[in-house]
């Protein structure tokens, strides 16, 4: 049987709710097809070579594939640029995500409907930017707030799985995890303007007051200790926040590492096992490898830390050193 679906997919909406450009979705699903007989499918809107992991709409036939482009023409939908191939796009009437093979695990894998989530975050954070330095015609708050956002997928992790042996019952087991991770795709959208995840931040915030006031209570009792607390999450943070600033060109990617824009992180290939590769100029990044900064991070913050601005009390860490 044909199977297929979409990953993750955007569409919005510029025009009033009786314009028929409204239905932009309906060509997202519609437009991309595979079958046996041949005919062509498209994640991109450029022809692709056939791929029997293609994920798209089910297709038994090539005059079903006709009949249903044609439903999609007739509502006046364009098809959607994709996402990995944006140049020359300025995505006004949406975006896709979608990738042939995709599924919902295992995560941080190319590209896993994660992936494709931080993806598209990206993508949202760099039109807000591209609006703020004059490119108008890229989509805005009013846009991404009416948008229609799709996520059709689930079918390669129970064909994969099937496929490598599992039992129905090993199968079943999974269902549960897959639609985990699409609950988590539809929640995970709540970023700050830097494309930080706002609950995280949020979390370490809390976390952070509370050592606050752990270390104003030891002052009380360890009278003879001298004990500073540096507000390193203040520091770490307009370090992303001001990125420009200090000579970052991008502030979220790791130089070392394996999957490219926005993040270049995979957790099965860190840096410094097979596939991974390193930035050429790794001052122009923060992060090193995704998880620990590079050498030109470290030496600002590290001087911000000596500066005493962040440290309650302002004590000189030179006293430390006598």
């Amino acid at each position: 049987m044909e199977s297929s679906q979409v990953a993750l997919t955007i569409s919005y909406q510029q025009t009033h709710e009786s314009d028929p450009s409204n239905f932009y979705a309906v060509n997202l699903g519609l437009r991309q097809c595979r079958s046996n007989s041949g005919f062509p499918r498209n994640h991109s809107a450029t022809p692709l070579a056939q791929n029997e992991n293609d994920i798209v709409l089910q297709v038994p036939q090539e005059e079903e594939f006709q009949r249903h482009y044609q439903d999609g023409q007739s509502v006046n939908a364009s098809f959607l640029p994709a996402y990995m191939e944006s140049l020359g796009s300025t995505f006004s009437n949406g975006a896709n995500f979608a990738v042939i093979g995709s599924s919902t695990l295992p995560k941080y894998v190319p590209f896993a409907l994660n992936i494709q989530v931080m993806q598209f975050l990206h993508f949202k954070s760099r039109s807000y930017d591209l609006l703020a330095s004059g490119l108008e015609q890229m989509i805005n708050n009013d846009g991404f707030q009416r948008a229609l956002y799709m996520i059709d997928i689930g079918q390669n992790d129970l064909s994969d799985a099937f496929a490598n042996k599992y039992t129905y019952t090993q199968v079943i087991k999974r269902i549960p995890l897959i639609l985990a991770e699409i609950k988590n795709a539809i929640k995970t959208t709540e970023l700050d303007p830097h494309s930080c995840i706002s609950s995280y931040n949020s979390a370490a915030k809390l976390h952070n007051e509370g050592l606050h006031h752990l270390c104003t209570e030891l002052r009380s009792e360890l009278k003879d200790s001298t004990i500073v607390y540096v507000d390193i999450y203040t520091i770490k943070y307009e370090l992303i926040a001001n990125a420009s600033k200090y000579g970052f060109t991008s502030p979220l990617m790791a130089c070392c590492g394996f999957g490219g824009p926005p993040y270049n992180y995979n957790i099965n290939v860190t840096c410094g096992h097979d596939g991974a590769q390193a930035c050429d100029k790794g001052s122009q990044f923060i992060y090193w490898d995704g998880i620990h900064h590079t050498e030109a991070a470290n030496s600002i913050m590290a001087s911000k830390i000596l500066s005493q601005q962040y440290s309650t009390p302002r004590v000189p860490f030179n006293i430390f050193c006598q």
